[in-house]
C-alpha cells in the first residue's frame, strides 16, 4: 500500500477455488471497482463465502453467522460499506465526493461528510507519525512518474513541480481545498484500508464476530484466523502463517508492481519527500487494529527502514511488525514480539531473527 502508488487498473487475476483461497499479505491497491463477478460457496454451520471484483482486485469474504439469511444480509451490507468508500475517496471516478472536492478552485474550502473527513483525518494523523515517509498528499509525484499508465522517468523540473503540488493540498479536518494546480490526493496507499475498515464496520453492526477479509492481499479479521505472509518475488508462495484477531494485515514491497521504462526499473515505491524511489528488497508488513492504519503504516515503514520501527512502535505499541529481508539462502523474517507469539509455521528458507531488525537505511 504505498505513499505514491497506482497501478492502471484492468481486472483481477484469475486464482484457485474457494477451498484453495488463503489470506495473503503484500500486494499494492488499485482502483475501486463497482460490484461484479460475485460468487457465493455455502458450506454447513452458516458460513459462507463470497467472492467479488474491488478495487480492481479479488475481494474474498468469509464469515460465520447463525443462519444463511443473516450471513447474506451482512455479506451485502459489507459489500455496500466498500462501495460507499469507493464513493468518498475515488480519484479514479470524477463524481466521487473527494473528486468534487479537489475539482473546486484554487484556495476554496470545500466541507467533507463526517466519514471523508474522518478517513482523510487518520491518513494525515499516519502521515505526520512517519514524518511524511507516507504522504496521502503524494499524487501529484503519481502523476510525474505516470504511475496509472505506461510509468515514465520524470524531469528534476518536474519533480519540483510535484514536491510543489505535494504541498499545495490542505486539508483542517473538515475542509480540502488546492493551493497549487498540481495538487493531488493519492488514495491508493489508504483507501484500500479505509474499505475494509469500513466492510468490518458493517459486519459488526450485523452482529458478526467471526469473518476474514482479503483484499488485494490486504487481510482483515473478525475473531482469530490464520494469516498467511507471502515471498515479496513470488506472491503465490507462503513463507509464514501467523494467526492473528482483531485487526488486519498489510505489506509493502517494491518489486512485484515495478516495469521497465527506458530501459530501468520503475518501482512503485517513493519517499514523497524526496520524490525519488525507494529501492529496498524484501517487504514490510504491519498488523494494527485499523486497516487503514495498516495499509499506510506498510508505506511509511518500507520507506522509512528499520530505523523508524522502534520509534514507531515506542508510540504505537498496540502495532506488530514484520520485516523480511533476503539472504543468501532465502530469506531473514524479524518479527516484533508480538507478532513472534503469533508465529505458526515458517518455511525451511526462512531465517527467523532476533528484534529488532537490522536493514540498510
Amino acid at each position: 500500500a504505498p505513499a505514491a502508488s497506482e497501478p492502471g487498473p484492468g481486472p483481477a487475476r484469475k486464482r484457485p477455488g474457494p477451498r484453495a483461497a488463503r489470506p495473503r499479505c503484500g500486494g499494492a491497491p488499485d482502483r475501486f471497482a463497482p460490484r461484479e463477478a460475485a460468487e457465493v460457496v455455502e458450506r454447513p454451520g452458516a458460513r459462507l463465502e463470497r467472492r467479488w471484483l474491488a478495487m480492481g482486485a479479488e475481494l474474498r469474504l468469509s464469515l460465520e453467522a447463525p443462519d444463511r439469511p443473516a450471513a447474506v444480509a451482512a455479506s451485502e451490507a459489507a459489500l455496500e460499506a466498500l462501495g460507499a468508500c469507493e464513493r468518498r475517496l475515488s480519484t479514479w471516478d470524477a463524481d466521487s465526493e473527494v473528486s468534487r472536492a479537489l475539482a473546486a478552485p484554487l484556495g476554496e474550502r470545500v466541507e467533507l461528510s463526517a466519514a471523508l473527513a474522518a478517513e482523510l483525518r487518520a491518513a494525515w494523523d499516519w502521515s505526520a507519525a512517519t514524518q511524511g515517509a507516507f504522504d496521502p498528499r503524494a499524487g501529484a509525484l503519481v502523476e510525474a512518474y505516470d504511475l496509472r499508465g505506461a510509468g515514465r522517468w520524470p524531469s528534476p523540473r518536474e519533480l519540483e513541480a510535484a514536491q510543489r503540488g505535494t504541498s499545495g493540498l490542505c486539508f483542517d479536518g473538515k475542509h480540502l481545498w488546492r493551493e497549487d494546480s498540481a495538487a493531488r490526493l493519492a488514495e491508493g496507499g489508504f483507501a484500500k484500508g479505509a474499505g475494509l475498515d469500513a466492510a468490518l464496520a458493517a459486519l459488526r453492526a450485523r452482529g458478526i464476530r467471526e469473518a476474514t477479509l482479503c483484499l488485494g492481499g490486504q487481510v482483515a479479521v473478525l475473531g482469530g484466523a490464520r494469516v498467511l505472509v507471502s515471498d515479496p518475488a513470488d506472491p503465490g508462495r507462503p513463507l509464514l502463517a501467523l494467526w492473528l484477531a482483531d485487526g488486519s494485515l498489510a505489506s509493502s514491497d517494491n518489486r512485484r508492481s515495478a516495469r521497465l521504462v527506458a530501459g530501468r526499473v520503475l518501482p512503485h515505491l517513493f519517499d514523497p519527500r524526496s520524490g525519488l524511489p525507494a529501492d529496498r528488497p524484501g517487504s514490510v508488513s504491519v498488523f494494527a487494529p485499523s486497516a487503514l492504519a495498516a495499509d499506510a503504516l506498510s508505506t511509511g515503514l518500507f520507506v522509512l527502514g528499520a530505523a523508524g520501527f522502534g520509534d514507531l512502535r515506542e508510540r504505537h505499541p498496540e502495532l506488530g511488525l514484520l520485516l523480511l529481508a533476503p539472504t543468501a539462502a532465502g530469506w531473514r523474517a524479524s518479527l516484533c514480539p508480538r507478532l513472534g507469539a503469533a508465529l505458526l509455521w515458517s518455511a525451511p528458507e526462512v531465517e527467523l531473527a532476533a528484534w529488532p531488525p537490522a536493514m540498510p537505511p
